[in-house]
């Protein structure tokens, strides 16, 4: 995470005085860390830059999530992929066999998820993973471990834009911490107005708007009948902004998670990375990198967002900027 933020730091420091995209910034180096730990490379390799690319072609290819999509079939009803998705997977999967093998042939080896994937052997068999089952797991902890992240720190960004007290106490308080010295694993524990900044960033704009849930048995949700098999569909975007739950629910409020003061810790009504036994595996891993990269950009550059009233949010895989995100670039 270190090599992958330093990196990132010196590619804003490089457009000081000028405007970057700040959503290409953050899922290229988001990517870069998720591609470390699986790979023990950075993102420049020209494979990793290939299904960094792909995946957004794959992500443009897919319909756009609507009220309508969700009525008119099931999650276990699936419809075929279009093509250009299709193409893009194809493209995606390729690159990550050609990893894996380099690997099993034993001429590269690292110890990383990639690595482990590899070595792995089923218990009463001794067989390894077949190459689809490999490739779904490398494909599921990558691709999900960058996009949902990357989401996330744009908002997060888009929001400290917004409020320069709140962006001047993340920056004041990491400045605190480290003394100006790289942020350690142990400094952590001790940001927790960029931990409740990166918390609300995700309350008002959770990477993921709505997920389903297949009822296996008869049931009762409130005043309604569920049948067996029916396509259940939880919103944490609608949840995390409701007025019953949230005092001013539409405005960047960190200090709700600062204190009981707002009252608003309700057990499931904050869910952005889901909630129950199929929660994101990936939480604390992408909540320390999420804080790493916020803390250490914010406390030496302002990150203004050019046109803020252009900004939308759009449903794909996760929620997503509509268009690209300029940022003018100063330093403190």
């Amino acid at each position: 995470m270190r090599k992958a933020i330093f990196e990132s730091l010196a590619r804003i420091e490089a457009k000081v005085g000028q405007t970057i995209n700040i959503d290409a910034e953050m899922a290229f180096v988001t990517a870069d860390v998720i591609f470390r730990t699986m790979f023990s490379r950075p993102i420049d390799d020209s494979e990793a830059k290939l299904i960094f690319d792909e995946f957004g072609n794959y992500q443009n290819a897919l319909p756009h999530m609507t009220v309508w999509s969700l009525i008119s079939s099931t999650s276990h009803n699936r419809k075929a992929l279009p093509k250009k998705a299709q193409q893009a997977a194809g493209r995606i999967r390729g690159v990550i066999l050609d990893l894996l093998n380099e690997r099993r042939s034993g001429k590269v080896r690292h110890d990383d998820i990639c690595q482990i994937i590899a070595d792995c052997r089923d218990p009463e068999d001794g067989k390894p993973f077949t190459d689809q089952e490999a490739i779904d797991q490398i494909a599921f902890f990558f691709l999900a471990g960058h996009e949902t992240s990357a989401s996330a720190l744009t908002w997060a960004f888009n929001c400290l834009s917004s409020d320069k007290s709140v962006a001047d106490r993340v920056a004041e308080e990491s400045q605190a911490v480290t003394g100006g010295d790289f942020i350690s694993f142990s400094d952590r524990g001790r940001l927790p107005v960029t931990r409740a900044v990166f918390r609300e960033a995700l309350r008002l704009y959770p990477p993921v708007a709505f997920f389903g849930r297949r009822a296996i048995n008869a049931g009762k949700l409130r005043s309604f009948d569920i049948a067996p098999d029916s396509l259940i569909v939880v919103s944490p975007w609608i949840v995390q902004r409701h007025r019953q739950f949230w005092t001013h629910p539409e405005q960047l409020v960190p200090d709700r998670f600062l204190s009981d003061e707002y009252g608003e810790q309700q057990t499931g009504t904050w869910m952005p990375f889901g909630f129950g036994p199929r929660v994101c595996t990936g939480a604390a891993f992408a909540t320390m990198e999420a804080e790493l990269i916020l803390s250490e950009i914010n406390r030496r550059y302002h990150l203004k967002v050019c046109n803020p009233e252009a900004i939308k949010a759009a449903s794909r895989l996760t929620v997503k900027p509509r268009d690209a995100v300029p940022v003018f670039v100063e330093r403190r």
